[in-house]
């Protein structure tokens, strides 16, 4: 599988592990996957993703418009996008806006959860798993 998914803060912080290559076919279980974590969760389940991993190759934007309209889901916080390619934050953004989605970017999960820590006051980003480096 060329994704993972884990809490950082459970119920508040998961984290997608992007790795090789993502397929349509495997994106479309990454979302049904991300939404059945998001709504165990508790509102804002803010997301970050780590892209580090990731092959950067052409994006089929139709397909990808196809499946975005399935990834909307009200109990989700901030995305924060760690280590993206051009290609990958440029679909990221596009989909951020067609999905109204708050997005930043990051270096590392370190990044990224201080990132958290300023936009939500109400989370403790202290990770309470380990955190992969």
């Amino acid at each position: 599988m060329a994704y993972e998914l884990s809490w950082v803060t459970p119920s508040r912080v998961l984290r997608i592990e992007l790795e090789n290559e993502v397929t349509i076919e495997e994106m479309t279980h990454l979302v049904a996957n991300t939404h059945t974590y998001v709504n165990a969760g508790q509102a804002p389940v803010h997301i970050l993703i780590d892209a580090t991993r990731l092959l950067n190759k052409p994006v089929n934007f139709q397909e990808f418009t196809k499946m975005s309209k399935t990834m909307s889901n009200p109990s989700t916080g901030w995305w924060v996008l760690m280590n993206p390619g051009k290609m990958v934050w440029f679909a990221a953004s596009i989909l951020s806006k067609l999905l109204q989605i708050k997005l930043k970017s990051a270096q590392s999960t370190e990044e990224a959860l201080t990132i958290l820590s300023r936009v939500d006051l109400t989370l403790d980003t202290q990770p309470t798993l380990p955190v992969p480096t």
